[in-house]
């Protein structure tokens, strides 16, 4: 009973996994994939070591506008732009506006050249 419990947990997951947003997306020259979720101050660093920056809000609606985000996550994604010490924006992928948050909250991450 244990190992049929186990078996539909597992199936579970992998449909859970294949449903969603998932896979190879289309990344434009000169982004990189999904960093993953980090906060502000992380993702900031991690773009430098890669010799790239977080992307702007006129960079994420741009990007947005042009359909190739059409596959993407939903979330909310980091710009470069923070509107206070403690603070700083995200492009809302589901709806296409902007947002502040915690810097600290981990959240989704991309760089640009």
């Amino acid at each position: 009973m244990k190992q049929h419990y186990l078996t539909i947990l597992i199936l579970a997951f992998v449909l859970s996994l294949t449903s969603c947003k998932s896979g190879p997306v289309k990344t434009p020259p000169g982004w990189s994939q999904n960093m993953g979720n980090l906060t502000w101050d992380d993702a900031t660093r991690k773009c430098k070591a890669m010799k790239m920056r977080l992307p702007s809000k006129k960079e994420w609606k741009k990007l947005y506008d042009s359909g190739i985000t059409e596959d993407w996550p939903d979330g909310f994604y980091w710009t470069s732009e923070a509107d206070s010490y403690a603070t700083a924006y995200g492009f809302i992928m589901e709806d296409g506006f902007f947002s502040s948050s915690l810097k600290s909250y981990n959240s989704l991450t991309h760089c640009t050249k």
